[in-house]
């Protein structure tokens, strides 16, 4: 049996270019996972979004043993240090890691839309971490009103170059038979759910094109024929062999 993913990113008709980016550390007991969002009004979140990618994989791949969420928050912590800028411009992303071993998503970290979700029996969605947004920040609300409430998109947490992120830990410990994928907002609010399930682990063919940036990480572990998409400018993958 091996690691899956499956990637894929299409730029939205409002957005002169894609800020998502997205990354994966293969190491024999786990694998990392992680997915970002650039915030659009915020100058060169595209690239603070992509040197968090690099950085936390690098970190990942360096470890000997499965990281907890400590660990990860830990990292999160130090690119700060890396990547903050007193005197530039704001920059800020949306962000969200998970850790799997080979049969159980173990943990995520998160800031912002950025969610992860898993296949259920019926074969819907369900997704296993909260948007951190003014839409939902004093009480949780049905995802068909958090996909259109016209506060969604006013982030309360993100990783920003000016101070600290406080990221949200949701330990998962669950199984994944039919997969995970880490996906933006785009994907969870901005597709129809139909298409959500259609392009849950594999990318659609239909040429329709949305208004927001639509991308989506998804892993599997499983006895078939390895299929993974490979390394692109937008996703950074490394593997220990």
């Amino acid at each position: 049996m091996n690691y899956h993913w499956n990637w894929f990113s299409y730029t939205g008709n409002d957005r002169p270019e894609n800020q998502d980016y997205a990354g994966i550390a293969v190491v024999p007991n786990f694998l990392f996972a992680i997915i970002a969002d650039g915030v659009f009004s915020n100058q060169k979140s595209g690239e603070l979004a992509k040197d968090l990618v690099h950085i936390l994989v690098d970190r990942a791949i360096s470890q000997e043993k499965v990281p907890s969420s400590g660990d990860v928050q830990h990292w999160i912590k130090d690119a700060f240090r890396d990547l903050k800028r007193e005197k530039d411009p704001k920059s800020s992303t949306s962000f969200l890691a998970a850790t799997f071993s080979r049969d159980r998503i173990l943990h995520t970290v998160h800031a912002g839309d950025c969610r992860v979700g898993m296949l259920n029996s019926e074969g819907g969605i369900v997704w296993r971490t909260r948007v951190h947004s003014l839409a939902n920040a004093l009480h949780a609300l049905p995802e068909d009103e958090l996909r259109i409430h016209p506060a969604r998109n006013q982030l309360t947490r993100t990783f920003g170059t000016k101070r600290l992120c406080i990221a949200e830990t949701t330990e998962l410990h669950c199984e994944y038979p039919g997969g995970a994928a880490l996906v933006t907002d785009g994907f969870w609010a901005g597709l129809p759910i139909e298409l959500q399930k259609t392009a849950f682990s594999s990318a659609w063919k239909d040429k329709e094109i949305f208004d927001d940036d639509v991308t989506r990480l998804s892993v599997q572990w499983t006895d078939y024929p390895v299929i993974r998409t490979a390394p692109a400018e937008s996703l950074y993958v490394r593997e220990l062999t």
